[in-house]
């Protein structure tokens, strides 16, 4: 049902104050505007509610017990739309159980074993009714139009845990060895939804979509899989100055599997599915990850610490529902009108239709290493701490890291082994091959995304830390130069060459050179020679204050930005990058700096600009903030906890990234009259070339707190929080 028009605007036609510009009927412009403007507020309401219950019990001099339950239990009723029922209710549940039973057999010898379960289930529903349909402008904007929330669908995640650890000292070594065994449950049932899309609001009166999409799984789909560690550990003595810390751990992870067979792997090489009942995958076995450490005090005084420590850390393989789509009534896809009009026979998708038959050689499938590795980390550090004052310690380190093994399309961009022309969207690789004849469209397939383990990256930063307690004041600096290299691109947007990751190596999304943070607190004094009102007013007072200050984050060119941009880089015109009067959010980056390569047509892998990925700086971001805190004892067990907070006293803005498409649209080259691509349009009919530049490129539109939904706290402008909280 669609909503009513605000009051004032159902006239027709509307009032100048209603309309939305560029919406008005041109062939008759005394019918008013197509859509008009309704001021109404979508509200969000959250409640929440938290507990936890602990019981300790000694059973003996050598065995303790304790049990511990934790519950976090929400509903958010977030308002999407203006129609009726467009309220979108999600609810979140987190539980965590724990058993854990100590035994002491000796004085060197403990045993610790525990039990525990982790529940985590949310539910993204609709208020509007079933079977869950929603209209859409097909990248047009046709108003409010009635429909669902796009991803209702139902989560319960389920981790249940034995834990067992034996500790046992001889002489100067304190021995630990034990094991984790996880068995991992995870469900999901992405309801069935239907969203008819259409072109014009002509279109949409007469019922003709241009697009109908399927979403969902006709049931619940679940994986398993288990995670058996093991681990043994030394922590020596070796003497007064010296400790070594010796491990090693072992980690086997079984393979994947959806408990009815509802998952096959695709195989690339013979573009084929694999049977059903057949793993996936074959599970990696050889994850052996030693470390060492060391902390040493040169003079034996305890004002000097050398410590060091280096070791492999394996990561569980991260595994999604992707090969569940493999199988079209568990895939999402799209029929557009073209597609119904031509198919043998032909079909309606006009409101309402059953789900249409996922068109031959449109199918978008996943493939799965067959011998994937666990991705792992590298990790080390080499540093001195230092008394260089009374209670003054100064701390400086060099850590590294290294990732291998991570993994595309599942945690990041995936690569794609059937690309379509960037721009015409046509010309995939694997459509004139002997498995796609235009007889036999069974092997014929659309994007072919591939699962793979190939992605590294690189972090190296110097460490500087300052501690000072002097009474009751505490202070703390720390400074952190760094940088981070790496092919992970983010999983919302694309390798610029799909077949390549490696193309794309270079400064990480989260290489931020410079970050300082100081922070200060003081506690008052409880004034106890004073008269209990000014002891209760002024005395017993914490304060604390916070400064935060970072270089920005990286800003990646592109030929043209957005969720629906091209990922693909520019070249360089050799011009200044920089404009003359650089300013945040309005003028930063020269856009004529950069240029699409002359040779670009928009074949995947091809005409790569020489930019490198990452290259400029986002703004940076500083925010200082304060609090203060008292208790007010009420009786011997309640205590009344008033606190203030003040976040970005300055009222410091702290923008977003800004836009880095160098164009609005994209020419492709054309080598038979030598036209280079360039940032233009061509109209289908005169040919007429439109320079399509983007005018925004270097803008920023949004601080991190918009960009990030943050309503208090990190990013926004000047905030004043005052809360009371109950102990009792």
């Amino acid at each position: 049902m669609m909503a009513p028009l605000p009051p004032g605007c159902t006239a027709i036609p509307a009032p100048a104050s209603c309309a939305v510009p560029g919406f008005t009927d041109t062939t008759n412009p005394a019918a008013g505007s197509d859509l008009v403007y309704d001021p109404a507020a979508l509200p969000t309401t959250l409640r929440e509610d938290s507990g936890s219950a602990r019981i300790d019990y000694d059973i003996s001099d050598k065995d303790r017990v304790f049990f511990r339950y934790n519950i976090d239990d929400s509903l958010t009723n977030q308002t999407i739309g203006l129609n009726v029922g467009q309220v979108t209710p999600l609810y979140l549940r987190t539980q965590l159980g724990k058993i854990d039973e100590t035994h002491t057999f000796s004085s060197t010898l403990l045993n610790e074993f525990s039990v525990a379960i982790n529940r985590f289930y949310s539910d993204t529903n609709s208020d509007t009714p079933a079977p869950l349909t929603g209209f859409t402008g097909f990248f047009t904007n046709l108003g409010a139009l009635p429909g669902p929330n796009q991803f209702n669908q139902i989560t319960p995640f389920t981790t249940f845990e034995v834990f067992d650890n034996v500790t046992k000292v001889v002489g100067s070594h304190q021995l630990k060895f034990g094991t984790q065994i996880r068995a991992n449950r995870l469900n999901e049932w992405l309801r069935p939804e239907q969203v008819y899309s259409f072109g014009s609001f002509s279109d949409l009166e007469n019922d003709n979509p241009f697009v109908l999409q399927k979403i969902g799984f006709p049931g619940f789909v679940g994986l398993r899989d288990s995670n058996l560690d093991f681990y043994i550990q030394d922590d020596w003595r070796v003497n007064r100055k010296l400790t070594l810390n010796l491990g090693l751990r072992y980690d086997y992870n079984t393979v994947w599997r959806e408990v009815q067979n509802r998952m096959q792997n695709f195989d690339p090489a013979t573009q084929s599915f694999l049977p059903a009942t057949q793993a996936p995958y074959n599970a990696p076995s050889k994850d052996f990850a030693p470390r060492l450490g060391l902390a040493y005090d040169p003079f034996g005084k305890g004002k000097t610490v050398i410590h060091a420590y280096g070791g492999m850390f394996y990561n569980p393989m991260h595994f999604s529902f992707g090969l569940v789509g493999n199988i079209p009534a568990y895939e999402s896809y799209n029929v557009n009108v073209f597609q119904a009009i031509f198919a043998n026979p032909p079909f309606s998708i006009a409101y309402p239709s059953p789900n249409p038959t996922l068109p031959a050689g449109t199918q978008n499938v996943s493939a799965f290493p067959r011998n994937p590795k666990d991705p792992y980390s590298a990790n080390w550090l080499f540093g001195i701490q230092q008394e260089v004052a009374p209670a003054t310690v100064l701390t400086v380190n060099y850590t590294g890291n290294e990732d291998h093994h991570m993994q595309a399309g599942i945690d990041f961009a995936a690569l794609n082994l059937n690309p379509a022309n960037f721009l015409t969207q046509q010309g995939r690789p694997y459509s004139t091959t002997p498995f796609c004849t235009g007889s036999d469209l069974s092997h014929c397939f659309a994007n072919e995304n591939l699962d793979s383990d190939v992605l590294n990256s690189s972090y190296h930063a110097l460490q500087v830390q300052v501690r000072r307690h002097t009474g009751r004041l505490n202070l703390e600096g720390n400074y952190t130069w760094s940088h981070e290299i790496d092919d992970m691109v983010n999983v919302f947007s694309g390798f610029s060459d799909p077949y390549n990751p490696n193309f794309d190596r270079g400064n990480g999304d989260w290489d931020i050179r410079h970050n300082f943070t100081a922070s200060a607190v003081y506690s008052l004094p409880d004034l106890r020679g004073f008269n209990p009102l000014v002891r209760g007013v002024l005395g017993g007072w914490q304060a604390s204050s916070i400064l935060q200050a970072r270089s920005g984050g990286p800003a990646n060119v592109q030929l043209i930005s957005g969720f629906f941009g091209l990922p693909v880089r520019p070249d360089s015109t050799g011009q200044a990058v920089r404009l003359p009067n650089f300013n945040w959010p309005s003028a930063s980056y020269n856009r004529t700096a950069f240029e699409p390569d002359p040779a670009f047509d928009g074949t995947p892998g091809g005409g790569l600009g020489n930019v490198g990925r990452n290259t400029l700086r986002a703004p940076g971001f500083v925010q200082w903030d304060f609090s203060a805190m008292k208790n007010f004892p009420v009786t011997e067990r309640v205590t009344v906890q008033f606190r203030a907070d003040f976040f970005n006293i300055l009222n410091h803005p702290n923008f977003g990234n800004p836009d880095m498409g160098i164009c609005q649209s994209v020419l492709a080259a054309d080598p038979s009259t030598g036209r280079p691509a360039m940032c233009a349009k061509q109209d289908p009919t005169t040919f007429v070339i439109t320079p399509a530049p983007n005018l925004n490129f270097g803008r920023v539109g949004q601080t991190i707190a918009s960009l990030n939904s943050t309503l208090v706290g990190t990013g926004t402008a000047r905030q004043e929080q005052f809360s009371l909280k109950l102990i009792f």
